[in-house]
């Protein structure tokens, strides 16, 4: 019988169990944020530009008691200061970095573009590291966003196969702004972080304030789907499974080879890579006027008359030269699969019959999620 538990976001998501799970067993879980911030259900000052109503890129974490991406109660530290002001998670990812011992796996879902829409990501969890933390900016606003502080998937010694939790508008205490728009009003020092309720703060001012309600309507909720567990046997010991991971998975995305979901959507996603691999074999180099020009003009193309018209000249067969590619550069999209795009030069252009250039510029798809550029050490931290 599948264990199935439906639980509701309040104060915090954290468990009241400690774990018990498995120590040799590695799993894996999908993240699925549905967010329903709609000017129906909040219509005061709701932001319709400049900018409109969205939400940032989804930053999380599976950890343990030292690993806390942020907590209840207490105050912002100066990374997420940082990212609930601006969304940028530059400062929190490095603070990962740094808790080696706390942090198993760090992942990113991408940011919703609307008020209403839905994101998603996989990560993985152990008996070490049975918590999840997330965190995702409410946008535009002084310092709110939502979250799951802390939450445990392992109850008791049993992994969690469904859960859903509600979360709720919080205030990072970190600005004094009461509307969507406020200005830059920094609070100092700061307050503990703090939900936001439909008469707390008590100003008529606050976006949030519904006086007339009991509680607000909810703006968003998670649902945590177990996807798959893994035995940690001499065949699938971490360090294996890092290498095959870094082998077979795309900035950040584990790869077919190893796992696959229930809709087969990493299958889909290493046939699209497959497909993007073949255009790029097909590609001829096509030389533009200026390289034409340039070419015309290159002092290593000799001539010699065979007549005596001056107008017929032969040229030097010379085979094109290109030199090394260059590095990969940015993703073209964040959070989002993109394509990266590397060139290399002509060395020397081929004379007159001569064999031709190759291309000179390769892509790729990517999924540029900061940190997520390197996945052994962006999306595992092994003990």
């Amino acid at each position: 019988m599948s264990f199935m538990v439906w639980l509701v976001f309040v104060g915090s998501c954290t468990a009241v169990y400690s774990s018990q799970c498995p120590s040799d067993v590695l799993v894996m879980y999908r993240m699925v944020v549905h967010m329903e911030w709609a000017e129906e259900t909040f219509p005061k000052q709701y932001p319709l530009w400049r900018p409109p109503a969205q939400w940032s890129v989804v930053v999380g974490r599976s950890h343990n008691a030292s690993g806390v991406l942020w907590r209840l109660g207490k105050t912002a530290s100066d990374s997420l200061k940082v990212f609930i002001e601006t969304g940028k998670s530059d400062l929190l990812i490095r603070e990962g970095k740094q808790q080696k011992r706390g942090v198993l796996s760090e992942f990113f879902a991408p940011p919703v573009q609307k008020g209403v829409g839905v994101t998603e990501a996989v990560f993985f969890a152990d008996a070490l590291h049975s918590k999840v933390s997330a965190i995702s900016r409410i946008t535009p606003s002084p310092d709110w966003f939502v979250g799951v502080d802390s939450f445990d998937l392992c109850i008791g010694n049993k992994w969690l196969d469904t859960v859903s939790l509600d979360l709720e508008p919080t205030d990072g205490g970190t600005d004094n702004g009461y509307t969507f728009s406020s200005p830059k009003w920094a609070t100092e020092p700061r307050s503990p972080i703090s939900h936001i309720r439909s008469r707390f703060p008590d100003h008529p001012a606050n976006s949030f304030f519904y006086p007339e309600m009991e509680n607000l309507p909810r703006i968003a909720y998670v649902r945590f789907l177990k996807l798959k567990e893994f035995s940690l046997s001499k065949q699938m010991s971490p360090e294996v499974l890092g290498e095959n991971l870094l082998e077979s998975s795309v900035v950040g995305v584990p790869g077919p080879s190893l796992f696959s979901s229930p809709d087969n959507e990493l299958d889909e996603f290493d046939k699209s890579l497959k497909q993007e691999k073949k255009k790029q074999k097909r590609k001829k180099s096509i030389m533009d006027p200026a390289e034409m020009n340039a070419f015309r003009s290159r002092p290593e193309i000799t001539m010699k008359s065979k007549s005596k018209n001056p107008k017929k000249h032969h040229y030097r067969r010379k085979p094109c030269r290109v030199g090394e590619w260059s590095e990969w550069g940015n993703c073209s999209k964040i959070c989002e699969f993109g394509e990266q795009i590397r060139t290399r030069e002509v060395i020397h252009y081929a004379s007159k019959n001569g064999r031709p250039c190759p291309p000179l510029e390769e892509t790729r798809r990517c999924r540029d999620i900061e940190m997520c550029r390197n996945p052994t050490t962006g999306f595992f931290r092994w003990q």
